[in-house]
């Protein structure tokens, strides 16, 4: 799945009043791409990543998912769009008292009616959980199966939500700062095993990250943003010192004169 934004601004609640979080924003994203997004706190990361997966709609611009403006679609459209990109949130988004299964499972709520992905949820069928269980193979928590997600650890939360984004059978995946709450050994595992099941399935991967030294070492392309706007778009390879000082307004430090 590809992305093109050309001019994009948005703002929380859609008209001219509301709060901008995206200035101008001009973005190319090729189908099987990974990338991650980098910047300071509120720099618009999550408002990007929403607007990617249509929750968020553009105030001015021109949108392009995979060919189509996420506006101009009925609601029926856009929820088939939506339920082709999986979307991995920072607080995992689980239901702690639902096993482990049935949190999976969740992942087709948006391809089936709701009786229909209600049951699902609650008398897992053999065959999806036949797929379920290999989907917790694949993400390295096979035992956890039938377990109750609330007695799971952090990491291995977050192991859930990617197994229910690729129960969705998506052929994009975000992630909205997927490790800020897991340990630094454990958050490099998970976002190797991001890079390594996108390339696998040939999947669109769009990550936002705190952690700049996973960012540089694990994505070929880096996006940095910083107060609504878009300020650089580069190879991994072709990003100095400089530029990462300039995005977090770290030059002043960098020269030792204390200025921000």
């Amino acid at each position: 799945m590809g992305f093109c934004l050309e001019g994009v601004s948005a703002r929380y609640g859609g008209d001219s009043t509301g709060e901008e979080v995206l200035t101008k924003i001009d973005l190319k994203v090729e189908a099987g791409e990974a990338l991650a997004l980098v910047g300071p706190s509120g720099a618009g990361k999550t408002s990007l990543l929403r607007l990617l997966n249509g929750t968020l709609l553009a105030s001015s611009g021109r949108v392009r998912i995979e060919g189509s403006d996420p506006a101009a679609l009925r609601q029926a459209a856009l929820r088939r769009l939506r339920a082709r990109l999986g979307f991995i949130h920072q607080d995992h988004a689980l239901v702690p008292n639902l096993r482990v299964n049935q949190n999976v499972a969740a992942g087709r709520l948006g391809q089936r009616g709701f009786l229909q992905g209600l049951r699902s949820i609650l008398w897992t069928g053999r065959t999806d959980l036949t797929q379920i269980h290999r989907l917790l193979e694949r993400v390295g928590i096979p035992e956890t199966l039938f377990l109750r997600t609330d007695t799971l650890s952090g990491g291995q939360q977050q192991r859930v939500a990617i197994a229910r984004a690729l129960f969705q059978e998506p052929v994009a995946l975000l992630a909205d700062e997927p490790v800020a709450a897991v340990d630094p050994a454990r958050a490099r595992s998970i976002i190797e095993l991001l890079v390594s099941v996108a390339a696998e399935r040939g999947l669109t991967l769009i990550v936002s990250l705190h952690d700049l030294a996973l960012a540089r070492d694990l994505f070929p392309r880096i996006v940095g943003l910083r107060s609504s706007r878009l300020v650089f778009d580069r190879p991994t390879a072709d990003l100095d010192e400089g530029t990462i000082a300039d995005l977090y307004e770290l030059v002043g430090e960098r020269r030792g004169d204390g200025q921000k």
